[in-house]
């Protein structure tokens, strides 16, 4: 089995139903976190999933939509008692962003996990460059540039179970297409609707089908979804089906993408639900 949790699903800017972009890749033995945006930590904790139990943090760029809660991960992931180092990857600059994080804006996270655990926390970061391939226990990753404003990568994660590619920030792009060919799952950025036409450094939900199309693949996730898109669904899923004709999902906060040999499914936590009744029970309580 391999599984995407998202995490966010929305674009730069929270709004009610979605936080920034934002997920977990998970196999029988491995867990990695792809970006850390804003509430990546609430989410986690929302979806069930302990920060110490990530393997590794895969950045795919370092816009502050993607990567803000970086300290706070941290923090909770070795307060939590995290007993092996974290890894760290990302394109080029993830250097230079861990140290400025942990070393110039918040050195006491150092400090208070070693005063609080008794021990001093060691990451491990390594800064990946296109065509290369890592492998994550079971699960082998490959690594591709994307066309954005800044370095930025996508990833391609395989078992022996299916396989789930991540898109990141892009412009259309034929690397991306390389990188998700024969994918059971495309996660794919579609931030804005038609009506809104071409944006710089993103592609257009009519690129994002021909994507889909030219790699292959089963079924496309949409995410990085900009509140511009709410109520225009249709005319979304309309222009990518000019090119695909797979399975077409979009991306909400804290849904499960499972693949398992041929059958790929898609469920929604119920944590909502649940809330929703603890409010009622509590005011009729009261």
């Amino acid at each position: 089995m391999i599984a995407a949790t998202i995490l966010g699903s929305g674009g730069a800017t929270p709004y009610k139903a979605r936080t920034t972009p934002m997920l977990t890749i998970s196999s029988e033995n491995a867990s990695v976190l792809v970006d850390c945006g804003s509430g990546a930590t609430i989410r986690l904790a929302e979806a069930g999933i302990n920060t110490n139990s990530i393997d590794s943090l895969l950045f795919t760029h370092f816009h502050a939509d993607h990567c803000v809660d970086f300290p706070v991960f941290v923090l909770t992931s070795y307060l939590a008692e995290r007993r092996k180092p974290l890894k760290v990857l990302g394109p080029i600059g993830t250097k230079e962003f861990v140290k400025i994080m942990l070393d110039d804006l918040f050195p006491y996270i150092k400090r208070l996990v070693g005063a609080i655990t008794g021990k001093e926390f060691e990451i491990i970061v390594e800064e990946l460059e296109a065509g290369q391939v890592l492998a994550i226990e079971e699960l082998e990753v490959h690594v591709e540039d994307t066309i954005h404003s800044v370095p930025a990568l996508c990833y391609h994660f395989q078992t022996k179970d299916g396989s789930i590619a991540v898109s990141g920030d892009t412009e259309y792009s034929e690397k991306v297409i390389a990188m998700a060919t024969d994918s059971d799952v495309l996660i794919h950025e579609c931030p804005f609707p038609p009506s809104m036409g071409t944006i710089p450094d993103h592609t257009t939900a009519t690129q994002v089908g021909e994507v889909a199309s030219k790699a292959g693949v089963k079924t496309l996730v949409l995410t990085h979804l900009f509140e511009e898109v709410v109520g225009e669904e249709d005319d979304i899923s309309q222009a990518i089906q000019a090119n695909f004709s797979g399975e077409i999902v979009f991306a909400e906060d804290l849904m499960s993408v499972k693949v398992s040999g041929k059958k790929t499914t898609v469920s929604h936590l119920n944590i909502w639900h649940s809330l929703d009744n603890k409010i009622r029970e509590t005011s009729l309580a009261s």
